[in-house]
């Protein structure tokens, strides 16, 4: 016995905006999972210039510290600052 088809109201169909693929990077060690979405947030910014095209590898390496990448994917994601280590947050997202 199978489930009706059913579709909660409020939430939007997935077939009208299909999920962001799912982009693995490796951060100077550091491995990181996020969508790409995620990394085009921001149209202007060196991430989402790396990843205009469609991801032809499974897994990217970008050669920089990667011990506060996670404080840049946290403010695409949410749109807030940290709090902690800002200084390096900006150094390594200058790339």
């Amino acid at each position: 016995m199978s489930l009706p088809d059913y579709k909660s109201p409020g939430k939007p169909s997935s077939a009208a905006h299909p999920p962001s693929p799912v982009v693995q990077l490796n951060v100077g060690g550091h491995l990181f999972s996020t969508s790409l979405s995620t990394l085009r947030k921001h149209p202007d910014s060196k991430l989402a210039e790396m990843f205009s095209g469609q991801p032809k590898l499974h897994q990217h390496f970008i050669d920089r510290d990667g011990s506060h990448f996670a404080a840049i994917l946290d403010f695409l994601r949410s749109d807030w600052l940290p709090t902690e280590n800002i200084q390096e947050v900006c150094d390594d997202s200058v790339m």
